[in-house]
């Protein structure tokens, strides 16, 4: 076996062992000769710390490579990708992308990934989207996971002394800081007020007045598939929209040799409104041309993001756009930081790659 082989071996399972919550101690927690050993100090000098792992602190961190930059990333969850997940094909978060994406096609390429229509303007991964921030994560972790990404590292605290800011961490070891020049933040705004001090930052003045303004949304996604056997007839069309007066309803039928799945996206048009499954299966049965047997559905086919720690919140609508930031030394980056594709993973990377620039 190639040392090649065996090193892709062994980051595949340090990736497998790091997306279940009972191994993340495993990656999280290491002792504190462990730690010594690997940091040479707690002051990071012109290392870029990122708090947050999900698309957009990814992609940060492998743009700020590129750059010659360090950094180290740190992840409050025990698993990397934030709203995106997927198993056996299927996702629960973020699910397709737009022909037009030319940053996002370029990291599916770069990254061998398999890619499909899904219509004339979409495409989707073949594995699952979650391919992609595995695929990263792999490609940015190294054989010492530990020196670069950190799981189950959540920010507490954060205070910028003079040209220096001060991160506060909660770990499974108890409280750890370290000091940086550089900082970004790549954590849902839902979050920004369990960080102490954050709103206190000069950069973040105008960022907690647009935080403001956000309108929370519920959202809800039901996953139908063919091998279940709860769809018996799918729709011609792979992309349809549907509304009531209380919900936004997107489908994405996506299929291949075997088998259809459907993803269907419910969105309540009342701000902070609850979703009941009852009428997630009424509108189903009212307004979609497909059939299915609602005795048979489970708990496994509805997946509720906002009851999921760390993330709860994250979907998000505001009336305003996102304040500029131009620091070189603190950078917000995320989705809703972008000003030409907010709420899309090409936006998320548009942000990543704009704050590389000014840290870098």
């Amino acid at each position: 076996m190639s040392s090649e082989t065996n090193r892709r071996l062994f980051i595949s399972n340090g990736i497998k062992l790091a997306a279940a919550s009972a191994a993340a101690p495993l990656l999280s927690s290491c002792s504190t000769f462990d730690e010594y050993l690997f940091e040479d100090s707690f002051y990071l000098k012109d290392q870029v710390v990122i708090a947050g792992g999900g698309i957009s602190g990814l992609f940060l961190a492998q743009s700020l490579r590129r750059n010659k930059m360090g950094f180290k990333l740190f992840e409050g969850s025990a698993r990397i990708g934030g709203r995106i997940q997927s198993s056996k094909q299927v996702d629960y978060g973020a699910s397709i992308y737009r022909s037009d994406d030319e940053l996002l096609k370029k990291l599916v390429k770069e990254l061998e990934l398999a890619s499909a229509p899904l219509d004339k303007s979409h495409l989707f991964l073949i594995a699952g989207m979650q391919d992609l921030t595995d695929r990263l994560f792999e490609h940015l972790a190294g054989l010492i996971v530990y020196r670069s990404v950190r799981l189950r590292w959540k920010a507490i605290a954060i205070q910028k002394i003079n040209e220096f800011h001060e991160v506060e961490f909660d770990t499974p070891r108890g409280r750890r800081t370290f000091v940086t020049k550089k900082l970004a933040l790549a954590i849902p705004p839902s979050q920004w007020a369990s960080i102490q001090g954050l709103g206190d930052l000069p950069e973040m003045k105008n960022a907690m007045t647009w935080a403001e303004s956000l309108r929370r949304e519920n959202t809800v996604k039901v996953i139908l598939t063919s091998q279940q056997q709860y769809v018996t007839a799918a729709p011609i069309k792979n992309l349809m929209f549907f509304e009531d007066e209380s919900l936004q309803v997107r489908q994405i039928v996506k299929k291949n040799k075997s088998s259809t799945w459907i993803e269907i996206d419910f969105k309540s048009n009342t701000a902070g409104a609850s979703i009941e499954i009852e009428k997630i299966n009424d509108f189903i049965k009212r307004k979609m041309k497909i059939t299915f047997n609602v005795n048979k559905m489970s708990s496994e086919n509805y997946f509720d993001w906002n009851r999921v720690r760390l993330i709860q919140g994250s979907a998000f609508t505001s009336p305003l756009v996102f304040p500029e930031i131009k620091s070189n030394s603190f950078q917000v980056v995320g989705d809703f930081a972008s000003a030409l594709k907010p709420q899309s993973l090409e936006g998320a990377l548009q942000s990543a790659l704009r704050a590389a620039e000014f840290l870098s």
